[in-house]
Formats: structure tokens, C-alpha cells, sequence
């Protein structure tokens, strides 16, 4: 398939500069999706899960809103686990946790608990 070995690195890409604080995310109005900003491309991380299956998507849109990359993965309720599931999974929490600040709270709430 066409762009998927670039599609795969530019999603490691997206992991490694979203671990480092390059680039943040936000919460969109649908849970579980979240999205970022490069110059006038938007980059989404998705879960969609039910009791039979979990998936994730990355996705990359131009200004206009046009899909320019789709990447997903799924695991089903079987325990059949499609290529790249972890991959998309990983960037989903790592999406969720600079959207919500996570790590900035909890070390605040720690240091709180530290001194009760």
C-alpha cells in the first residue's frame, strides 16, 4: 500500500514530539478524540471501542478537511489484535494525557499529598 511505511513514521514522529511537549493536543467536542495542530494540518487520535472491539485511528486532515492520512488498528473481543494496535493506542493516551495536563496535575496533587 502506497505511503504506509512514511505514514508509519510520521506517526512515530507524532509519538516522539508529543512524549517531548512539541506538540500538544487538545479535547475535541467528541470524547475519546483528540487533535493537534501543525501549521494548517490537523492531526486526530481516536478510540472507538464497544464490548466486542477497540480501535484506534490516526488520522491527518488539510485546512479544507480533507483526509490525507488513515491509519487504524483493532483488537477484537476474541483477542485477535490487528498490526499496529499498540502503536495507535500509545498515541492515543499520550494524545489524552497533554490534552487534560495530566502529568502537570498529578505532580501537583504528589507534591499536595507530600506535604499533608
Amino acid at each position: 500500500m502506497p505511503g504506509t511505511e512514511t505514514n508509519a513514521q510520521l506517526l512515530l514522529r507524532v509519538i516522539e514530539s508529543t512524549e517531548q511537549g512539541r506538540l500538544r493536543w487538545e479535547a475535541t467536542e467528541t470524547p475519546d478524540v483528540f487533535k493537534t495542530t501543525v501549521e494548517d494540518t490537523s492531526l486526530y487520535a481516536i478510540k472507538r471501542s464497544s464490548p466486542s472491539l477497540t480501535g484506534y485511528l490516526f488520522s491527518i486532515r488539510d485546512a479544507q478537511g480533507n483526509e490525507l492520512v488513515s491509519e487504524s488498528a483493532r483488537r477484537f473481543g476474541t483477542g485477535r489484535v490487528e498490526d499496529g494496535f499498540d502503536t495507535l493506542e500509545d498515541l492515543h493516551e499520550r494524545a489524552r494525557r497533554s490534552a487534560f495536563d495530566v502529568d502537570r496535575k498529578v505532580n501537583h496533587l504528589l507534591d499536595i499529598l507530600k506535604k499533608a
